[in-house]
């Protein structure tokens, strides 16, 4: 049985994934395109070993499944990252499940970002909110309510088990990942996805964090780039933690010994 991490990443690196198929045939042993996001899943749990009723199962769920899924049952607003999801978009209300995903990050409550199989033929990641999820006719009545509920599996571990970064002066995935949260913690980098990508958004909220911080001056742009100014901001604010010694220049030049100093302040919680 997988943890819920080693799920979560497994469902994260099939995005892009166009052949439906394979789904079919881990979860089922035979292949099918056919409607194929209960497939997905289905091959989640298959693959992961989940303890988790009602899949592998080729439909949608909804309320009319309770007594197949029992406990496990999760409220639209209760739903958190490693949970199926399911949605009515044409109607049926708690009554019509059409379209299922997995849940990989919650960013509040009832705003979830979520891996779902047959969007638009792939694997898509997409932003699904309670509030935002309702689907109406051209007159203005109701179509759809969206998000009808999830279901949690139980994963291996009980628990989430925190794991310290190594400290090798690589700014690589696991590294920006754990930054990202750290962000989320502090009320910075909300409603992104943790996903270890150094991109504008992240680089941005760095800045941000750092303006906070009294480190990157007001003077300068939040712009999402991060240049000389915000890598010294950066220096300078772990110099002041203790993790950047004063044997290294605050130079703007974003390098191992910036990483390691980095990678420390994350571990022990300070930065």
């Amino acid at each position: 049985m997988w943890t819920k991490e080693e799920t979560i990443a497994w469902a994260k690196d099939q995005i892009g994934e166009t052949d439906g198929g394979k789904y079919c045939q881990i979860a089922f042993g035979y292949r099918s395109i056919a409607d194929w996001c209960a497939d997905f899943d289905s091959a989640i749990k298959v693959k992961g070993q989940l303890d988790c009723p009602y899949f592998p199962n080729r439909l949608a769920f909804d309320k009319r499944d309770l007594g197949a899924i029992g406990s496990r049952w999760v409220e639209p607003y209760d739903i958190e990252a490693g949970d199926f999801i399911s949605f009515d978009f044409d109607g049926g209300g708690q009554y019509g499940g059409d379209h299922v995903g997995y849940v990989v990050q919650k960013v509040a409550r009832g705003d979830y970002w979520t891996v779902e199989g047959n969007c638009s033929k792939r694997v898509q990641l997409k932003h699904r909110t309670v509030a935002n999820s309702k689907t109406y006719h051209s007159d203005g009545s109701l179509m759809g309510i969206g998000i009808i509920g999830g279901i949690r599996p139980k994963y291996a571990g009980g628990k989430t088990i925190v794991q310290k970064l190594a400290v090798d002066g690589v700014f690589g995935k696991l590294t920006i990942s754990e930054l990202q949260r750290h962000l989320q913690k502090r009320g910075y980098y909300q409603g992104y996805l943790v996903d270890g990508d150094w991109g504008y958004y992240s680089k941005r909220e760095m800045q941000r964090y750092l303006r906070f911080k009294g480190y990157y001056t007001t003077a300068w742009l939040l712009d999402g780039w991060f240049g000389t100014a915000s890598v010294k901001a950066l220096q300078s604010y772990l110099r002041a933690l203790g993790y950047y010694g004063s044997g290294y220049l605050i130079d703007g030049d974003w390098g191992k010994f910036t990483t390691m100093a980095l990678q420390t302040a994350l571990n022990a919680g300070r930065f």
